[in-house]
């Protein structure tokens, strides 16, 4: 059945078949199989079958019909098959469907009662309903056999097998279903082949032979450092350390590998990934409202727009970065580097300015929100800046992140002037990125955020959400 489309609920199911009697079969069956869950006998769920056969070959011989939605519902008093076409309205389809009469087609069918509707635009409702006597057994969902794992198992974690990109996009979607964010994990071809080039480096939890657990270290925002995310655990499974371990493990292949730096991305709606990344990563940078509260993973709400904590951690210690910072934003971009190992010093006074700027703009259409790289900033870097916002404001985006080059003298007065014209803030910094050691800033054209509902798990991260939220022109 390539063509329909089957989503099923606990009491609830729709089919969307195209008007082609080869699928009816497939329906009929569907209808036998639910309603002897429910509780009928097989003789009775024969005669819903033959109902719906009757209902859906005199619906598809309609004029009109190409494609009909069919429900199947049930509750405790009834079961309801409802069809919905588009089809010109006619009564020919239901004198076909009931050449003896009404009350004759109920008694063969063993139904209560059908209904017939012209719903205007929407087309035309057909409901066959049969009533329960008694209300009928609750339906348990089918699941999937469980690993079960004894406390303190000994398991291993070790790098995928491409083989294994298959099993890994199905811990991840038993964990998130499809609410997480990078595409590329539910299409195990697409991960295999971001694993071999090295963009990707995944780790899984192993254990009797199958895997219950994964991360990785995805792309960053530099060439030389990756992003610790991805991860994974099948729910009966959780409790055993294993996003520590492979945490853990993650780190020392990143080091082996040749990378300088690892950043992790906290959801300040979910505490334990904060946790988790924060236990050997510090945090530097905090992004306010980057998407919308209709972007959620899976098991985590928000009322308002989302917002996600940044972690670094260096892997090469004793690095030193130049800065160039407005003057009220130097003592707590000191602070943050200096938590995460590196010195800060004056950038050189010397710099030869080009006189075009080189921008990347990379927009993200589902969240609203774009992010502004000044890898080389020119003479004309306030007005590429401007033009590039006002032209994505124009089309919707609502949050813009803006990434400079700490090292450039000049950047000091150009985030005044972002500050200063065109509302922008003081988000914190990331090292190692494509634009140099950067300062991040942010500017929301959406409702002001209550940052109280911002959930933060460390001290240093509440006291950078004081400090943004002090410069926040909306607060």
């Amino acid at each position: 059945m390539t063509e329909s489309l089957l989503t099923m609920a606990r009491d609830k199911a729709l089919l969307e078949l195209p008007a082609d009697p080869r699928y009816i079969p497939a329906a009929t069956s569907f209808v036998g199989d639910f309603a002897q869950q429910l509780g009928l006998t097989e003789g009775q769920a024969r005669k819903l079958q033959c109902a719906t056969r009757t209902s859906l070959s005199n619906l598809m011989e309609r004029r009109g019909v190409e494609r009909l939605k069919f429900y199947v519902e049930s509750c405790s008093h009834e079961l309801r098959l409802r069809f919905l076409d588009t089809g010109i309205p006619s009564e020919e389809p239901f004198t076909a469907m009931l050449p003896k009469g009404l009350q004759v087609y109920l008694a063969e069918h063993e139904l209560n009662e059908v209904k017939f509707s012209y719903l205007g635009r929407e087309g035309n409702e057909t409901i066959l309903v049969r009533k329960f006597p008694e209300p009928p057994p609750e339906r348990v969902p089918v699941s999937q056999a469980q690993l079960e794992i004894p406390a303190e198992a000994d398991y291993e974690v070790r790098l995928m097998k491409p083989e294994e990109a298959l099993e890994v996009a199905r811990c991840i979607y038993t964990a998130y279903g499809y609410s997480y964010p990078v595409d590329a994990v539910y299409l195990p071809q697409r991960l295999r082949t971001l694993c071999e080039s090295g963009e990707m480096l995944t780790a899984v939890a192993v254990y009797d032979g199958q895997i219950f657990g994964t991360m990785s270290l995805e792309p960053g925002f530099g060439a030389t450092i990756r992003d610790m995310g991805l991860a994974a655990t099948y729910p009966e499974c959780r409790g055993q350390g294993a996003a520590k371990k492979l945490f853990g493990f993650l780190v020392e292949e990143a080091a082996r590998t040749g990378l300088e730096g690892l950043t992790g991305w906290g959801v300040t709606a979910h505490i334990y990934s904060q946790k988790l990344v924060g236990h050997e990563m510090r945090p530097c940078a905090l992004l306010v409202g980057n998407a919308p509260n209709t972007f959620q993973i899976k098991g985590m709400e928000q009322s308002q727009r989302g917002s996600v904590i940044g972690y670094y951690r260096e892997l090469l210690p004793g690095q030193r970065a130049p800065i160039s910072v407005p003057g009220r934003h130097r003592d707590m971009v000191e602070t943050l580097f200096d938590r995460l190992g590196w010195h800060t010093t004056s950038p050189d006074g010397a710099f030869d300015r080009p006189e075009h700027s080189e921008l990347t703009v990379r927009g993200n259409q589902e969240r609203a929100g774009a992010i502004l790289s000044l890898k080389k900033a020119g003479k004309d870097a306030r007005r590429v800046l401007t033009d590039a916002h006002d032209r994505l404001a124009e089309t919707g985006t609502v949050e813009f992140m803006v990434i400079l080059d700490m090292a450039d003298p000049g950047t000091a007065d150009l985030a005044e002037y972002l500050e200063a014209e065109q509302h922008y803030f003081f988000c914190g910094i990331m090292p190692r990125t494509s634009c140099g050691n950067a300062l991040l800033m942010q500017c929301l054209h959406s409702e002001p955020l209550d940052y109280n509902q911002i959930q933060l798990y460390s001290e240093e991260a509440k006291e950078l959400r004081a400090y943004i939220q002090a410069g926040d022109p909306s607060q």
